[in-house]
């Protein structure tokens, strides 16, 4: 723990204060021309209204376009959060306790909370 503590402490992290939905694509542009942008999220988004969820989906979904190269949007929320990948879960889905992963909206597995289980066969992935 101390080895990966130095080594976090040797090259800390950018720290970006504001509104996510104000700062991600900037936040996203200054990453390397060359770095493929991951924006990942875990238990952020209920935090949001549904209009502010909303918008936050369609700045991923058009983001690579906005700043020019790959984005990979993951994201680890609970249902309620995203309705259009709610209404892609199979039907009668048990969703109760766990986080629903997705990559670029699309659900791939079941999480328990704090990383207790992760289950993708009932999503067939």
């Amino acid at each position: 723990m101390r080895a990966a503590a130095a080594v976090a402490a040797s090259d800390p992290p950018e720290i970006i204060r504001g509104d996510l939905l104000e700062t991600v694509t900037d936040a996203a542009a200054a990453a390397p021309a060359d770095a493929t942008v991951v924006v990942f999220h875990s238990a952020v988004m209920l935090y949001l209204d549904q209009d502010g969820r909303q918008r936050f989906a369609d700045i991923m979904a058009g983001l690579g376009r906005a700043i020019g190269r790959k984005v990979v949007w993951l994201s680890n929320e609970t249902t309620g959060v995203f309705p259009q990948v709610d209404a892609r879960l199979p039907a009668g889905l048990d969703t109760a306790h766990r986080f629903v992963q997705t990559v670029d909206g699309r659900a791939i597995a079941l999480a328990g909370q704090h990383g207790a289980v992760y289950d993708t066969k009932p999503l067939k992935v």
